[in-house]
């Protein structure tokens, strides 16, 4: 028999599996391992893989069998379904051929329902990002708008144009950056409802949450600078014949 890694981490943690004896049952006959092979995950890619072994065809007879091919390149693929049916007919014309398809096929069959979620996630986030955007836009061009008397004085009494953009940028960012922390520590909150979307990532990814912050922080910046500038850039004359 062959066994895959964790069965050959349970039965025998620390030691060597090869030549040890095992059965599947009690009227079973005893078998030698003779080869560790590596897991499957035979029943999605989020379920981790069970204990598994491998007999051969001449002592556990199938009534169906699955023929892994391997194709030299992807040329040769185009046409290697015919090649094995025309070589298992050679065989045996009594044997038929249920399917056949190609792995990356078979993987994203599997895998379409979970894609299109995450999908749909993505395409909400950047919704979302959007939206913050420019509803942060929005909210300091109002500010700016509100305090055009306020800043003109200020420019006339000798308040420089970097000290005012500055005190408008800084506005924006605290919000900014209050719902940025918020919205780590929900999403790390949430890791449960969507880890589950994932395979062979932490829901807790350091670089990944390090990219998104550093991403909206970027976009809250930008969302900034207009505004910004132009409150720097109001003629005092202007802003004090200004309503």
């Amino acid at each position: 028999a062959l066994v895959g890694e964790t069965m050959a981490a349970q039965l025998w943690a620390g030691e060597n599996a090869l030549g040890r004896r095992i059965r599947l049952s009690e009227n079973d006959e005893w078998r030698e391992v003779v080869g560790v092979v590596r897991d499957v995950h035979q029943y999605g890619l989020d379920v981790a893989p069970p204990m598994q072994f491998y007999l051969p065809l001449a002592q556990m007879p199938s009534s169906y069998l699955t023929l892994t091919v391997a194709a030299q390149n992807q040329a040769a693929l185009a046409g290697l379904p015919a090649n094995i049916r025309r070589e298992v007919r050679a065989l045996d014309p009594r044997l038929a051929l249920a399917e056949s398809t190609t792995l990356e096929e078979y993987v994203a069959g599997h895998l379409g329902l979970r894609r299109l979620a995450l999908t749909l996630l993505g395409l909400f986030a950047l919704l979302a990002v959007a939206l913050a955007a420019v509803g942060l836009y929005g909210v300091l061009s109002h500010l700016v708008g509100k305090r055009t008397r306020e800043i003109g004085v200020r420019m006339a009494l000798g308040a420089r144009a970097l000290q005012v953009a500055s005190e408008v940028t800084a506005k924006g960012l605290r919000p900014a950056a209050l719902g940025l922390v918020v919205g780590l520590i929900l999403a790390a909150a949430a890791k449960k409802v969507w880890g589950n979307l994932l395979y062979d990532i932490s829901p807790i990814d350091l670089p990944t949450y390090l990219a998104v912050g550093l991403g909206a922080a970027v976009i809250a910046l930008v969302a900034t600078v207009l505004p910004a500038r132009r409150a720097a850039r109001v003629p005092p004359a202007v802003a004090l014949r200004g309503e």
